[in-house]
């Protein structure tokens, strides 16, 4: 049995090689740790990292990294009541972004690798209104897995004139009986400035917030094609409220885990 599953073990390692990703991308010290990380891995972090909010369907943890306090990282998973399918759909339409998530002014299509694999360019609104918008590039790449599949995204060294320094991720999804399963993982490190150094606390909250909020637009979407934005905002921040009643972004950031310790086998 041992030997079967070295032998398992080894082809996965394999199969994940022969899929990496180009030399475009930014490495950073989490690159490639998620670029290992397997299906399996991931649902395995998922029973050994979670906390709930009052509506049970959203889980967060968040990740920190010893030598920078402002290195943003967060796990978190939900429950979409919609097919894979649906979910799909909206996660490789990157085009219309701007149309379901609410912080995306702009996304296109730089770049179409392959059939699994694309460049993206977004354009993020500013949260501030005397600093410009944010501008950037990922990089995606589609995981064949069974029942499901697996995105990981990384930032594009292609075009470095935002002051995101370091950015990557992966989406795992798991379809069961016409639920999705959705898990992300996502650690992000900028040039914060002097915000950084007044503010630490807020950018971690916002960016904790706003992530949750990316989690529920897809969510909701993806339950109700034909939801409209206005109905999708109502559910969304219905559910924040949830949320914020039992303060667990707060409990989130107040009891971060360590990112080695995250990815220690």
């Amino acid at each position: 049995m041992t030997k079967i599953i070295l032998f398992i073990s080894f082809i996965s390692f394999i199969a994940y090689s022969l899929t990496a990703f180009s030399s475009t991308v930014v490495q950073s010290n989490y690159t490639e740790s998620i670029d290992q990380l397997t299906p399996l891995q991931v649902s395995e972090l998922f029973n050994k990292y979670h906390s709930t909010s009052k509506d049970k369907n959203i889980y967060l943890t968040c990740l920190e990294s010893s030598d920078d306090k402002l290195y943003i990282g967060l796990w978190h998973s939900l429950v979409i009541n919609s097919t894979l399918k649906n979910v799909t759909s909206i996660i490789e339409d990157f085009e219309k972004y701007h149309d379901f998530f609410e912080g995306i002014e702009a996304s296109k299509i730089i770049k179409n690798i392959d059939l699994d694999k694309w460049i993206v360019e977004f354009e993020n609104k500013s949260p501030i209104f005397f600093i410009p918008n944010i501008h950037y590039q990922m990089e995606y790449k589609k995981i064949p897995v069974l029942n499901g599949a697996m995105y990981k995204y990384h930032l594009s060294s292609l075009y470095l004139q935002s002051s995101i320094t370091f950015s990557d991720g992966l989406i795992f999804l798991k379809e069961e009986d016409g639920i999705t399963k959705f898990y992300e993982l996502d650690f992000f490190n900028a040039n914060w400035g002097v915000l950084g150094k007044i503010t630490g606390s807020k950018i971690w909250n916002d960016s904790v917030k706003e992530l949750a909020i990316s989690d529920l637009e897809l969510k909701y979407k993806a339950e109700n094609l034909k939801l409209s934005s206005s109905e999708k905002k109502e559910k969304v921040y219905s559910t924040l409220k949830l949320i914020s009643e039992d303060q667990l972004i707060e409990k989130c950031i107040k009891n971060k885990v360590s990112g080695k310790i995250f990815f220690a086998k």
